[in-house]
Order: structure tokens, then C-alpha cells, then sequence
């Protein structure tokens, strides 16, 4: 699991959830993030709407461990 998680609001912007490790798994996650969330959640049977899982841009610094 790779989680992209805002450090000031501690909102989750996007993950990967994979058996992919390293760079791949880095990459599934920044797709992820850029995605409509409505339309990713769609795919997994369940409804939200866009205020429930507000994430729209591009994120300004990246750090990772």
C-alpha cells in the first residue's frame, strides 16, 4: 500500500494497492491522485458525491519514504 496523504488536513489524496513495489507503485499512486474520485469509487460499487472526497489538482511538493 502507497498512500498519498495531505499533512495539513490528513486527507487521503490518492493511494496504490498493489504487489508493484518501488517506482510502479509510486507511479499507480499519482495516477490515482489526478483521477475523478466520484468515477474511481463508481468502479467499486459505492456512490459519493464530490463533496465527500473533495481532491482536485495537482499536489505542490511531494516527500516520500
Amino acid at each position: 500500500m502507497t498512500a498519498c496523504i495531505d499533512a495539513y488536513s490528513g486527507l487521503c489524496c490518492g493511494y496504490s494497492l498493489s504487489w508493484e513495489g518501488g517506482v510502479y507503485s509510486l507511479r499507480n499512486m499519482m495516477l490515482n491522485v489526478i483521477a475523478d474520485k466520484v468515477e474511481h469509487c463508481r468502479k467499486f460499487g459505492i456512490s459519493i458525491t464530490e463533496d465527500e472526497w473533495v481532491n482536485t489538482g495537482m499536489l505542490g511538493k511531494i516527500v516520500s519514504d
